[in-house]
């Protein structure tokens, strides 16, 4: 539960209301402040302030006697940072009670100068962190997803370890996409050997297609000018075409590249669309176009 609770305040605790209705301290009431000091450490103690309920008007003077007599109670009020005493019985004793409660809190925080921590506070901060710089490196949507998590440890229904697995995890799934092996090539290569995939050829030769048929146009006017096209000719003229297959190939080969660099990164597909589109297909200007829209 108190891991649960550093998750609600990863940056410190600035006070512990220890709640206690006025009436005898018992050996119960001491376990129960005993028990938040086992769990928080002995360092809590100067953030304790220990609120009496139901108090009685000459609270002051009653504390002072009863602490006389009690010892749990002598002892309680010699470990915490501070007390006092309110009545909620009336709506005006519920408003004087919120002032009570809230300069005596002030007060306690001045006094101390320094928030609480622990270890679980400390791991429930660290956690906050990392996540906020996991969700950077995911895609758009996983990112959201991220951010719904954070949401829900910053309102208790999730522990931020938790949530800090789900993240990973996440990251981790979209880079071994990332790094998954492209499906089944044919036989084509560009200049530098990168494998084309089906895919891509299938769109290079969609999008080359009146280049193929001038094919035919230039075997006709070479024959036209040289009285019959000889083989060398067509041989040319051939070459000539798959070079500029070759060529766009190795260029959407580049571009693809870049953006799945960029959106490796959490940008969005059409923001980096836009951007390489803007920069001309330069990277590191396109990543600057994208980090300078963030900033």
């Amino acid at each position: 539960r108190f891991s649960g609770f550093a998750d609600l305040a990863p940056a410190g605790i600035d006070v512990f209301l220890h709640v206690v209705e006025w009436g005898p301290f018992t050996e119960e009431k001491s376990r129960a402040l005993k028990c938040l000091q086992e769990i928080a450490g002995e360092e809590c103690n100067e953030h304790v302030l220990l609120v009496f309920s139901r108090a009685p008007p000459d609270f002051h003077r009653r504390i002072v006697e009863e602490s006389e007599r009690n010892s749990n109670l002598k002892e309680a009020l010699g470990t915490v940072g501070s007390f006092t005493a309110v009545n909620c019985q009336t709506l005006a004793e519920m408003k004087k009670a919120h002032e009570t409660i809230t300069a005596a809190v002030q007060f306690l925080i001045e006094k101390n100068g320094k928030k609480y921590s622990n270890d679980l506070v400390k791991i429930a901060k660290t956690n906050r962190i990392q996540l906020v710089n996991l969700m950077k490196q995911l895609n758009e949507s996983d990112a959201c997803e991220v951010q719904t998590l954070i949401s829900q440890v910053y309102t208790g229904s999730l522990s931020s370890a938790k949530a800090l697995d789900l993240a990973t995890e996440k990251l981790a799934q979209q880079q071994s996409q990332l790094q998954q092996p492209q499906p089944p090539s044919v036989q084509v290569s560009n200049s530098e050997g990168a494998q084309v995939t089906r895919e891509r050829l299938k769109e290079a030769v969609v999008r080359t297609v009146p280049l193929m048929r001038s094919i035919g146009a230039c075997g006709q006017a070479l024959a036209d000018a040289h009285g019959g096209p000889t083989g060398q000719d067509f041989m040319y003229g051939w070459w000539g075409s798959l070079g500029h297959v070759e060529s766009l190939l190795s260029h959407q080969h580049e571009e693809k590249q870049k953006e799945d660099r960029l959106k490796a990164m959490g940008f969005s597909e059409d923001r980096v669309r836009s951007a390489l589109d803007e920069a001309r297909g330069d990277f590191d200007a396109a990543l600057e176009l994208l980090l300078t829209e963030d900033r």
